[in-house]
Formats: structure tokens, C-alpha cells, sequence
């Protein structure tokens, strides 16, 4: 079957995805994560994560998606002690570094071209992570053609869309004096608040998305070759957690999410959000 690939930020929400019947959970340590607000792991706590999720059939994949300097590539190599079944990366430093591992591209690679994945095979990475903004037949392209060259394709399916391009965003940082990087682990969200044109009218969200939903489309992103969903949310709770993969195992449509991009419906993406999260 089609692996359902849970979001992680707490080892509530890591037992609340196996529970629910996740075939893989994602997770971050305190460094080097895109999520770095979510609860997260120590070295020296994600062992016992990984075998209660191993115990139960259940891969982990650790993030190490945010862009890393020279001076941390010890602390990055370090990391393939861990007993994780992948790699989830962006920094190319990291790609070198973690090579005899397994590697999937993070969705912050902006992989959205066959160039792109021809590249992602050629420095050794097993998944991609498809860019979030591509439509219905974008995806079916690149599945198709990412198969027939031996690399697995991942798509999100559930959770908070970027207003910018997957994620590559420098608007925390502008707001934020420098200090705050979307890039480097740390987003304000900056995106969901009120924004306009024009005059100003503070219930505007001109740059605000709907969280996404891709649940009636999962037989049709199977039939692809897709070979895994993702879950955004490791900033939420088990609760949602366990909500996300119910809805996606009964393909329920949501009220204020969208399809927008897989559709081709952009106008439907845009809806003001009660939280930055």
C-alpha cells in the first residue's frame, strides 16, 4: 500500500501515527530541523523512538532540511549513528556528508522538473519530495519519469501550505532583523497576518493559504506511483494527528482546506487562518 508518512514533533504525536496506522513517521532533533519550535528529539532520546516504531513496523526519517554551515558538517556526520531508516535533507553539504545513507530530497530542494530529479539521482538520493505547488498532471509527469529511473516520489498531501515556493521564504527574517530564518528552522508565519492592498483592512489576508487537503485524490496519486503522503504538522498535536491520517484513509473532504494547486483552482488556495501555525 501507499505509505503514509505521520508528522512527528513529539513522541505523543509519534504514537499517535503509529496508532492510527502511519507507515512511517518524520521527526527533527533540537538542531538542524526546518520545524525547529516543534518539540523535537535529542540524540540522545530519538534511539528510543526509533524502536518503539521499528517494534511496530514503522520507518522514521529524520529531518535535517534547513541550510547548515561549514562549521557544523562534524555535528551533521555525527547523525549517522542514528538509527533512522532516511535522511530527509536540503543543504547539498549535508547530501556529502550523510552520502552512504539513505536520502530524500526535502520539499525545500524545490524539485519540481525531471532535470531536478535526474540531479537528486545522481548525488545518490533514493525519494524526492515533490514541490507543493504542482498541479494534478505535474505530479503524474514527474511520477511517472522519477519511477522509471529507480526514485521514489513523495507528495504532501495534508497540512499548511507556504505562500512562498515550498517553504523558501525570507520574510521571517526581514520582519525579524535577521535573527528569524524560515531556512534555518525558525518561520513566524509572517504569511498569515493581516496583509492588503491598497488601503489597509486589517481582515485581509492577502498572503494567507488554506491548509491543504488531497485526501479524494489519494487513489489517483497511488495509480501515479506515488509512493508516499505526507503529513505537515509537526508543530500540532497527537489529536491532529490522528485526525490527518483518518481523513486521509476515508478520502474526507474538509471544510476551509483546499485543493487549489492540484486542481488548478489557485483562487481557492487563498482563506484567512485563525493562527500562524
Amino acid at each position: 500500500m501507499i505509505e503514509i508518512l505521520s508528522p512527528g514533533g513529539s513522541f505523543e504525536a509519534v504514537k499517535a501515527g503509529v496508532n492510527a496506522g502511519a507507515g512511517a513517521v518524520y521527526v527533527g532533533l533540537e538542531r538542524f530541523s526546518a520545524r525547529a519550535f516543534a518539540k523535537n528529539f535529542t540524540a540522545e532520546t530519538l534511539p528510543s523512538v526509533c524502536g518503539y516504531c521499528h517494534e511496530r513496523g514503522v520507518k522514521v526519517y529524520l529531518a535535517v532540511n534547513t541550510l547548515i554551515h561549514q562549521a557544523d558538517l562534524a555535528d551533521i556526520a555525527a547523525l549517522s549513528e542514528l538509527p533512522v531508516d532516511a535522511f530527509i535533507v536540503q543543504d547539498l553539504g549535508a547530501v556529502g556528508v550523510l552520502k552512504d545513507k539513505t536520502l530524500h530530497a526535502s520539499t525545500q530542494m524545490t524539485v519540481h522538473t525531471k532535470s531536478g530529479i535526474d540531479f537528486c539521482k545522481s548525488v545518490g538520493i533514493k525519494r524526492v519530495v515533490l514541490a507543493r505547488e504542482l498541479s494534478k498532471a505535474e505530479i503524474a509527469g514527474l511520477a511517472a519519469y522519477a519511477k522509471s529511473i529507480g526514485i521514489e516520489t513523495e507528495v504532501f498531501v495534508y497540512g499548511a501550505l507556504c505562500f512562498a515556493v515550498s517553504g523558501q521564504c525570507y520574510m521571517s527574517a526581514f520582519f525579524g532583523g535577521g535573527k528569524r530564518s524560515a531556512n534555518m528552522g525558525s518561520c513566524a508565519g509572517a504569511c498569515r497576518l493581516p496583509f492588503s492592498t491598497g488601503k489597509f483592512n486589517p481582515n485581509a489576508r492577502a498572503l494567507s493559504l488554506k491548509d491543504q487537503n488531497l485526501a479524494p485524490y489519494i487513489k489517483e496519486l497511488e495509480a501515479m506511483g506515488v509512493t508516499s503522503l505526507k503529513i505537515e504538522g509537526r508543530m500540532k498535536g497527537s489529536d491532529y494527528v490522528t485526525r490527518a491520517i483518518n481523513t486521509l484513509k476515508t478520502g474526507k473532504r474538509e471544510k476551509n482546506m483546499t485543493d487549489g494547486y492540484f486542481t488548478g483552482n489557485l483562487n481557492d488556495c487563498f482563506g484567512k487562518r485563525d493562527n500562524q501555525t
